[in-house]
C-alpha cells in the first residue's frame, strides 16, 4: 500500500499544471477485469469529474525500458502499433487517465501495452504454448474464466500471493475472482476491477400491459421484496393471453437455462462446488440450500412462467423472444444491453431476486481471468505487477469520483436507475458470489439441460452425477496439497 501510495501522489503536481482529464477504456461488452478503471462519458446525464488534490510523494522505481503487454481477444489486433496498443480516448475522463499511464511510463521508464494476441477460441492453446515454450503470449494474459482450469493443472500461472506490489485489500480487486483463485495459499489468478453481470432485464411496456407499475422490480429491489418468492408471485401476472384463446401469448421470462440455474444457486449462496477456509475445493451438492434454489428454479419452468422452448429453434431463441415482446423479463448478463438497446422498447435492468435462504441479494460474478506466466522469475514477476497495479489505479485526485465508472453504462441504459441503483449494487455494494467449477478441467454443466426440459428432478440429478464431482475434486486437491 506504502508503494501504491508512492507512485498514485508522484504526477499530482504535473495533473494539477494539466488541463482536463481523461479516463480508462470502456466498453461494456470488454470485461471489467481487464480494463482500466471505468470511463466517464460526455453524456449530458453526467457530471465532470471533480478533482481532489492528492499529496505527492516520491517514487524513483525504474522498470529498465522494459515492454508489458496486457494480451486479450478484443482489444485491436496483434497487429497494433506497438508503442500505443489499444486505447480509449472517447472522454475527458479517459483522456486524463491515458496522460496519467503516459506520464508514469516514463518516469518509470516502461511501456504498457494492451491488444489483442488471438481470437477468443484460440487464447488457451496460445496461452499455452507460449508458456511452456517460455515465450509468453503477454505478461499479464487475460482469459476467459472457462479456460482457466487446463492451464492451471498445467502449473502455468504465477503464484501472486506474496508480490508486495499487489495489495489485494484494496477495494478495486474483485473479491470473488481472488477466493476462487485462491488455491492453498497460493493465488493464481486476479481481476483488476468488477463487471457487472447475471441480473434480469425487463420490458416495461409489458409490466404496463399486465396492470402493473413499468418500475417495478426497481421498487421490489429497493424496498427489499425481490425474492425467490416474490418474483414467482410477479411471473404470475406477467403471463399473459392477449387473445383469449386459452394460451399464453406472453410469458414471463425466457433464458438461457445455463445462466438462469446457476444464478437460481448463487442467488440463493450455494453453488455445487465451493471453497473452503483453507482454499481447498469442496463437493457441496448435498447442501440443502443446493437442492432448495434447483427446485425453485424447476418450479417457475414447471408452473408455466418460463417460455417453452419453440420447435426446431435455434439454442439461442430465447434472445428473439425477448426481442419481439414474448416474454417480459430475460436473464442474462448485462453486457446484453449493447443490442436490448436497439429493440424499440423501454427496459430495465435488476439484480438476480435474493435467494429463500440468502442473507441477501448477490453480485454474480462471472469475470475473465488475468494470470502472470509462470515462466518468469521473482523479478520479473514483481515488474509486471508494478506496471499492472498503476494500470488499474484511478487518476490521482479522482479516487472518490464515482463517475469514472458510471459514465459508460450510462449511454446504454434508457433509464437512470439501472446504474445508480441495479449497477451500483452490482460493483459497490452486494457480497460478490462466483463459481469454483471453474477450477475443473473436467466440469460440465450440461445436467441444467434435463432441469429445464422437466425429464430430471434436481434430486434425481445430484444423484446421478454427485460420485463424479466428489472424484473432481478429490484429484483437484490431491494435485495442489
Amino acid at each position: 500500500m506504502k508503494k501504491l501510495m508512492m507512485f498514485v501522489m508522484v504526477c499530482a503536481m504535473a495533473l494539477c499544471l494539466a488541463a482536463c482529464g481523461d479516463e480508462t477504456p470502456a466498453s461494456s461488452a470488454a470485461p471489467a477485469s481487464s480494463q482500466a478503471p471505468a470511463a466517464k462519458t460526455d453524456d449530458a446525464k453526467t457530471d465532470e469529474p471533480q478533482k481532489t488534490e492528492t499529496p505527492v510523494v516520491e517514487d524513483n522505481r525504474d522498470l529498465g525500458a522494459q515492454k508489458i503487454i496486457i494480451a486479450d481477444w478484443w482489444s485491436g489486433n496483434e497487429n497494433e502499433d506497438d508503442e500505443s496498443g489499444y486505447r480509449v480516448t472517447d472522454t475527458t475522463y479517459q483522456e486524463e487517465y491515458w496522460a496519467f499511464q503516459d506520464e508514469m511510463m516514463e518516469k518509470h521508464n516502461y511501456k504498457l501495452i494492451r491488444k489483442a494476441v488471438a481470437s477468443w477460441g484460440e487464447m488457451t492453446e496460445n496461452a499455452m504454448l507460449s508458456i511452456t515454450t517460455k515465450n509468453p503470449c503477454g505478461d499479464i494474459i487475460v482469459l476467459d474464466s472457462g479456460f482457466v482450469a487446463s492451464l492451471l493443472s498445467k502449473g502455468l500461472f504465477a503464484d501472486v500471493s506474496k508480490v508486495t506490489e499487489f495489495d489485494f485489500t484494496d477495494d478495486k480487486w474483485n473479491k470473488a475472482v481472488l477466493e476462487v483463485m485462491t488455491v492453498g495459499s497460493a493465488v493464481y489468478g486476479f481481476a483488476g476491477s468488477t463487471e457487472p453481470r447475471t441480473g434480469i432485464f425487463f420490458n416495461k411496456e409489458i409490466f404496463k400491459q399486465a396492470g402493473l407499475s413499468e418500475n417495478l422490480p426497481y421498487e421490489m429491489q429497493a424496498d427489499g421484496t425481490w425474492t425467490f418468492e416474490e418474483f414467482k408471485k410477479l411471473c404470475q401476472k406477467l403471463c399473459l393471453d392477449t387473445d383469449s384463446d386459452g394460451t399464453y401469448d406472453i410469458y414471463a421470462i425466457a433464458s438461457f437455462n445455463s445462466d438462469f440455474f446457476n444464478a437460481c444457486l448463487l442467488a440463493n449462496g450455494t453453488n455445487i462446488i465451493t471453497k473452503s477456509a483453507d482454499g481447498s475445493l469442496v463437493m457441496n451438492a448435498n447442501d440443502p440450500k443446493v437442492l432448495e434454489a434447483l427446485n425453485w428454479g424447476q418450479s417457475i419452468f414447471d408452473e408455466g412462467y418460463h417460455m417453452p422452448q419453440p420447435e426446431d429453434s435455434e439454442w439461442n431463441w430465447f434472445v428473439d423472444a425477448f426481442k419481439e415482446g414474448k416474454t417480459a423479463m430475460r436473464c442474462c448478463e448485462e453486457y446484453n444491453v449493447g443490442s436490448i438497446k436497439d429493440y424499440g422498447f423501454d427496459y430495465g435492468f435488476v439484480c438476480f431476486p435474493k435467494g429463500t435462504s440468502a442473507d441477501s441479494m448477490y453480485a454474480i460474478v462471472r469475470e475473465n481471468i488475468l494470470i502472470i506466466p509462470s515462466c518468469y522469475d521473482d523479478a520479473k514477476v514483481a515488474d509486471v505487477a508494478y506496471a499492472y497495479n498503476i494500470y488499474t489505479s484511478e487518476v490521482p485526485g479522482y479516487e472518490d469520483d464515482d463517475t469514472s465508472w458510471k459514465g459508460s453504462y450510462e449511454t446504454l441504459f434508457k433509464d437512470e436507475q439501472a446504474v445508480s441503483e441495479t449497477l451500483n449494487n452490482m460493483i459497490n455494494v452486494l457480497p460478490q458470489i462466483m463459481s469454483s467449477t471453474i477450477l475443473l478441467a473436467d466440469y460440465s454443466g450440461d445436467w441444467v439441460y434435463s432441469l429445464g426440459a422437466g425429464s430430471s428432478t434436481p434430486a434425481q440429478v445430484i444423484e446421478e452425477y454427485g460420485s463424479q464431482w466428489t472424484t473432481m475434486v478429490d484429484d483437484f486437491n490431491a494435485n495442489f496439497n
